[in-house]
């Protein structure tokens, strides 16, 4: 079954890369530029449950792409690449969603409710607020989350605090496309909850969180230029497959460090985003 899926998912990916190339005008190299980065994405964004924004924007934009179009696109293609990724988190068992008594379920439901007037608030800001205050005010905050955990220092978990800490990551994810899994996996990691439960749960609200605002980014900003999210999307849809895996085989002390270090290697990305044109 694993097999039919993964397959399944590659030919798919061949079939949305060919009708980009053909019947969109994409150019081949263009096309597969895009896929092998949204492949990259998902990979990175489904193991450590953190990146796929905040490294996808500031690369789109390098590429010469406008930021009307480089924020949905990230916003649909994340949410394919998370969508598949929690399939596969929750049959690796990195998170249990059945369980409608546990805390993984619990942690979910209210991320996702925070999430949706997080993600409002974050489409309304983002197309009135400068880029350098977004940058500037995510990049810190990201990186203030990686300096917490290399420091190994802990918070008490209260339900508020994983309130709040939901709602500012989804205004982060919408207001930019980037943000919302260094802040809420290191958040919930930080917060005395397992590596790979806190990877699976983001990965899982973030797909909703996704969906949602690339349709209220859409009917404020208009459609966008089909073939980017496309080719993203071919991509994600095979590094998905692989992600969830690579997080089964964590193993939680030198793996905080690691995430520690990513999570403020983001934040420093966010910042020099400012001087991407």
């Amino acid at each position: 079954m694993h097999k039919l899926v993964f397959g399944s998912s590659i030919a798919l990916a061949a079939v949305l890369m060919a009708y980009s190339v053909y019947h969109l005008g994409g150019g081949t190299y263009w096309v597969l530029a895009l896929a092998s980065i949204g492949f990259l994405l998902a990979f990175l964004d489904t193991s450590m449950g953190m990146g796929y924004g905040t490294v996808g924007t500031p690369v789109l934009l390098l590429l010469g792409l406008a930021p009307k179009v480089v924020v949905p696109s990230i916003l649909i293609s994340q949410f394919v690449a998370a969508g598949i990724g929690s399939i596969k988190h929750h049959r690796f068992r990195n998170m249990d969603l059945t369980d409608t008594k546990g805390n993984d379920f619990r942690l979910a439901v209210l991320f996702v409710a925070a999430g949706v007037a997080g993600a409002v608030m974050g489409v309304l800001a983002g197309v009135r607020l400068p880029k350098l205050y977004v940058s500037t005010y995510i990049g810190l905050l990201v990186m203030s989350m990686g300096i917490l955990a290399l420091a190994k220092l802990r918070f008490r978990f209260t339900w508020a605090k994983a309130g709040v800490l939901s709602l500012v990551s989804s205004f982060n994810k919408t207001i930019s496309g980037g943000g919302y899994g260094p802040v809420l996996t290191m958040g919930q990691i930080i917060s005395g909850n397992g590596i790979r439960n806190s990877v699976g749960i983001t990965i899982f609200t973030v797909a909703i969180i996704n969906l949602l605002g690339f349709f209220l980014y859409n009917y404020i900003n208009g459609a966008l230029l089909i073939v980017v999210p496309l080719s993203l999307c071919a991509g994600a849809m095979v590094g998905a497959q692989l992600g969830p895996e690579f997080t089964r085989n964590m193993k939680t002390g030198r793996n905080l460090v690691m995430f520690g270090a990513i999570t403020l290697v983001l934040g420093a990305l966010t910042i020099i985003s400012l001087f991407v044109k």
